[in-house]
């Protein structure tokens, strides 16, 4: 999250089994957040940060695994944070919510 801080954690996996002929797996990740530096600069902003309150509501998603072809066909992230910045000029409340889909086919879908 550059000027705003940053995140580690784990990332735990469960099998969820069959479903519409591929392997359901689950993923959730347990996240911590370390808040900036005091000072730091947001790039293009007059605002700097003296501190920030992260708090991840949910951070997990789905893979789908094709076990007769040996690979994924789709993966699914999801990712909902919210909190409060203090910045040099007032204390801003942040939510940023973040879903990805990516799917894979054996053919192009833009060469139909």
């Amino acid at each position: 999250f550059g000027p705003l801080g940053s995140f580690t954690g784990e990332t735990s996996f469960v099998r969820k089994g069959m479903q519409q002929g591929l392997l359901r797996i689950d993923y959730a990740h347990k996240l911590a957040y370390r808040g900036p530096g005091k000072g730091a600069a947001i790039a293009g902003s007059p605002l700097t940060v003296s501190s920030a309150d992260l708090r991840p509501e949910k951070a997990g998603g789905s893979i789908w695994y094709d076990q007769k072809a040996k690979r994924v066909r789709q993966a699914e992230d999801h990712f909902y944070v919210k909190g409060e910045i203090a910045t040099n000029l007032a204390a801003l409340p942040i939510e940023e919510q973040q879903a990805m889909i990516v799917k894979l086919t054996d053919v192009n879908p833009w060469s139909r």
